[in-house]
């Protein structure tokens, strides 16, 4: 616990769990960067799983591109927001569900990317049943992220 105690306790941790504008910030930007990753994510498997069939599985190149984004915003502020409160939430059951349903939907939205490559840009294709599977792994992973990141709120040790 002494890197996060020294995390926590360091000044830039405490400007931003202090600062009234750092904080909301740092959340407002946790918010969007999640909008876009897991947009983006159920988007490509609503398509996976037929849903609608005139968007290209092509794009998903684009748009792994454009959650790559929303994901680094917010892997960063996460990490700045967890470095606020690092040993309150460092054994959150809610934080360490969040944080393995993060990995657990990465690899399946990258195992979605590698399906499509390669496609004929002409065709609208149906996927294997496999791959279907792994979309709606992929949703749910993430919106399990969502809910158990939420909870965390609710269930963190108190500061005193």
């Amino acid at each position: 616990m002494g890197f996060l105690t020294w995390l926590q306790e360091s000044d830039f941790a405490l400007f931003l769990a202090e600062d009234p504008y750092a904080y909301p910030i740092l959340l407002c930007l946790h918010a969007v960067g999640m909008a876009t990753v897991v947009g983006l994510v159920w988007v490509m498997s609503a398509r996976v799983l037929g849903y609608p069939k005139a968007l290209s599985p092509q794009l998903f190149e684009q748009m792994s591109r454009l959650a790559l984004w929303g994901f680094t915003i917010n892997a960063l502020s996460g990490l700045l927001i967890f470095s606020t409160e690092a040993t309150r939430v460092i054994d959150n059951t809610e934080f360490l569900i969040k944080m393995g349903a993060i990995v657990l939907g990465g690899i399946t939205a990258w195992y979605m990317l590698r399906a499509v490559r390669g496609l004929d840009p002409e065709g609208s294709p149906d996927f294997p049943t496999a791959t279907k599977v792994v979309a709606v792994l992929a949703s749910a992973f993430w919106l399990i992220a969502i809910i158990y990141g939420r909870q965390i709120a609710y269930t963190i040790k108190p500061p005193f």
